[in-house]
């Protein structure tokens, strides 16, 4: 896995350790939580959004060695407004048919409800709405998204690394 995506997941493993150092902490009212909760969604579905992002271009970085190929993946990469689990196989059959095969294969019906799930939560935080999450079911999110990340990690860097062989 590259770099910057573990370390942007132990990073949120950080903050789901604080935020049941919170729950448990009567100090914190109800709202801070609530918010704290929140922030984690927020992060968590960044993750996911950012580490789809990163290894699909260095994928291209990889096969195509080309700067403007590479702008015009991450210009086009921009414009995912909503990374629900059908925009993510939409987005890798548009690489390779092979990366949809193998992640639908390795994707959990968990799996894919956790990224479904995130996508709305995360839009009601952005627009000011009440959510009403639980730290349980941030982790279970959290856990299960990681799990298609390095999927998607998987397909990508076996590709990849065919490429490159040839």
């Amino acid at each position: 896995m590259h770099a910057e995506i573990v370390e942007r997941e132990k990073s949120l493993q950080r903050l789901f350790e604080r935020a049941e150092d919170i729950q448990k902490n009567d100090l914190f009212d109800l709202e801070l939580r609530s918010a704290f909760e929140s922030y984690l969604c927020i992060r968590t579905y960044a993750y996911v959004e950012t580490s789809i992002r990163t290894i699909i271009l260095h994928y291209v970085r990889t096969v195509s060695g080309n700067d403007p190929v590479e702008k015009f993946v991450a210009s086009q990469l921009k414009r995912q407004p909503n990374l629900w689990y059908s925009q993510l196989i939409k987005l890798l059959d548009s690489f390779n048919t092979e990366w949809t095969v193998q992640l639908k294969s390795g994707t959990t019906e968990r799996m894919r409800r956790s990224l479904d799930s995130l996508v709305p939560i995360r839009n009601n935080i952005a627009h000011g709405d009440d959510v009403d999450i639980s730290l349980t079911a941030l982790q279970d999110y959290f856990l299960y998204t990681s799990e298609l990340v390095r999927l998607v990690f998987e397909a990508c860097e076996t590709d990849s690394h065919a490429s490159g062989d040839t």
